[in-house]
């Protein structure tokens, strides 16, 4: 498990008995929250074959922030906008790294092929002693 990830208040708040929440501290999503909320974006193809791009789920967004983070949500209406997107972008984050660190580049994949691969004229044959 990764380390949580805080946001820092641009506009702290008041929360239980006046208390200022100048930040929230978001831990990263496990099974659970995985299995009951799924991807918060989803790739969307244009043709086939062409690029495409990811859409937001701000619905799924939404309850990945009421989970994770460590103020009860009635209290997040009471985010300003600089410090929702902020964020948004924090959950957003958690599958992101997630998602570069357990798919392999293509770099290295290409670089693993090329120091595989050989010509004719560098190698020699020899059979198999099955």
């Amino acid at each position: 498990m990764s380390d949580p990830k805080i946001v820092k208040l641009v506009k702290p708040f008041a929360g239980f008995n006046n208390q200022m929440i100048t930040e929230i501290k978001f831990r990263e999503p496990t099974f659970n929250d995985y299995m009951d909320f799924g991807d918060p974006e989803t790739l969307v193809g244009l043709n086939a074959g062409e690029a495409g791009f990811f859409q937001e789920d701000i619905g799924v967004i939404r309850k990945y922030i009421e989970r994770l983070g460590d103020v009860d949500p009635n209290f997040l209406p009471k985010l300003g906008l600089k410090d929702t997107l902020a964020v948004k972008a924090v959950i957003l984050s958690f599958f992101r790294d997630a998602t570069r660190e357990t798919t392999p580049q293509k770099e290295a994949s290409l670089n693993e092929s090329h120091e595989n691969s050989y010509s004719d004229t560098d190698s020699q044959f020899i059979p198999s002693k099955l």
